[in-house]
């Protein structure tokens, strides 16, 4: 594997002297391992720094990189199911096609993040940092995404039903076609978002604002409305 600004050596140097990484923080031989095998299942790389590294397929399924520092890694079609990335740094990360499925992302920033069809089903995105994300066809089916920033996602085509975006901010979100199919939106933001052809079958908007978003062709069979405020700024309580 071949490690984008940080060569093997380097890397390794970098360890040794401990330049940038906490007594305590993660198993050393945890990361030497990552870099010689592409794989490191249940591996301890809390706090490590590797921002801007190629981890392509990479396997850290149910590994611990609390508050990890990714920004700028390529992560794209990784295994990481039942990893746990609370806090962790993502910004500007390509994790296309990467699978986190039942992950713990709680609190991690994931700004400008690319993750085009990744796997996060059944996620806890809670409070997570979506800010730009592109979530184009993402798959997010039970995912726990309270009080997350979508402000300006892309989650054209992503599928999200039974997920929980209580409370989550999706200001000027784009999310045309996008399968909301009994989806808790209670108290969402989505003033200014794109609507369009978006399934929201039995979805709960009990609380949303949606002034100012587009919603034509949506599917809004059996969606509940109580104290929902439409795009053009009325009142709907007929579910109350």
């Amino acid at each position: 594997m071949k490690i984008r600004l940080l060569s093997v050596v380097g890397f390794c140097f970098f360890l040794m002297v401990g330049l940038s990484w906490e007594v305590g923080a993660f198993d050393e031989t945890h990361i030497k391992k990552l870099i010689a095998l592409d794989r490191c299942p249940s591996c301890d790389l809390s706090k490590v720094d590797l921002s801007g590294a190629n981890l392509k397929r990479a396997n850290l399924t149910a590994g611990n990189l609390r508050h990890a520092n990714l920004s700028g890694v390529d992560l794209t079609r990784a295994k990481l199911s039942g990893v746990d990335l609370t806090s962790a740094n993502l910004m500007g990360a390509n994790l296309t096609g990467a699978n986190f499925s039942g992950g713990n992302l709680r609190h991690a920033n994931l700004t400008k993040a690319d993750l085009n069809w990744a796997h996060l089903n059944r996620t806890d995105l809670r409070q997570a940092n979506l800010w730009k994300a592109d979530l184009t066809q993402a798959k997010l089916s039970r995912a726990d995404l309270i009080s997350a920033n979508l402000v300006e996602a892309n989650l054209t085509w992503a599928n999200l039903p039974n997920a929980n975006l209580t409370d989550a901010d999706l200001t000027g979100a784009n999310l045309k076609r996008t399968n909301l199919h009994f989806t808790n939106l209670t108290g969402v933001d989505l003033k200014e978002a794109n609507l369009k052809r978006t399934n929201l079958k039995r979805a709960n908007l009990t609380g949303a604002d949606l002034t100012g978003a587009r919603l034509s062709g949506a599917n809004l069979t059996k969606a509940i409305f109580c104290e929902t405020k439409m795009p053009d700024g009325t009142m709907n309580n007929s579910d109350c």
